[in-house]
C-alpha cells in the first residue's frame, strides 16, 4: 500500500511538462468552486462564533439598553 502510494506521487514528478488547451470556461468553473468553498467556510465560522458568543453578546446588549433607559 505504501509503495503504490509512493509510486503514484513519484510518477507525476518524473514526467515532462504537459500541453493542453484550457478554455475560458475553466476559469469560471474554478472561480465558482473557490467562491463556494469560501462561502461555506465563512458561514461555518460565523455559525460557530454565533453559537459560542451569542449569550455574552446578548447580555452586554441588554445591560447597555437598561443603562440607556435609566
Amino acid at each position: 500500500m505504501k509503495r503504490s502510494t509512493f509510486a503514484m506521487c513519484l510518477v507525476p514528478l518524473l514526467l515532462g511538462g504537459t500541453r493542453a488547451y484550457v478554455d475560458p470556461g475553466t476559469g469560471i468553473v474554478l472561480g465558482s468552486s473557490l467562491w463556494t468553498l469560501m462561502v461555506a467556510f465563512f458561514s461555518t465560522l460565523a455559525a460557530f462564533l454565533a453559537k459560542h458568543f451569542w449569550d455574552p453578546i446578548k447580555r452586554v446588549v441588554k445591560k447597555t439598553l437598561k443603562k440607556l433607559k435609566r
